[in-house]
């Protein structure tokens, strides 16, 4: 069985302060699991990030083209006769 060692570096705050609140073999687990769940899931989280960027590009070129996607997502606005009738539709229906 091999052992490894690491160190963190200036910057990683974070990770200091969420292995010194971890003892012994409870460090070891959380790291190994760590690194575990990083090796099974590299690809999925890779392939969030590429469709992330890929969402984000195409947010740009719809704003480019002058297309506000927030406004036109947003559902139209009812009328007070709308909501009557969708009010008396669901109490026929109950």
């Amino acid at each position: 069985m091999a052992k490894y060692t690491f160190r963190t570096k200036v910057d990683d705050k974070e990770l200091d302060e969420i292995l010194s609140s971890l003892q012994g073999t409870e460090r070891a687990d959380f790291i190994r699991n760590a690194l575990y769940f990083y090796v099974k899931n590299k690809d999925i989280i890779n392939n969030l990030y590429s469709d992330i960027a890929d969402i984000k590009e195409t947010l740009v070129d719809l704003k480019k083209n002058g297309i506000n996607v927030k406004e036109d997502l947003k559902e139209p606005e009812k009328d007070n006769e709308d909501i009557l009738k969708e009010m008396m539709n669901d109490f026929l229906n109950l």
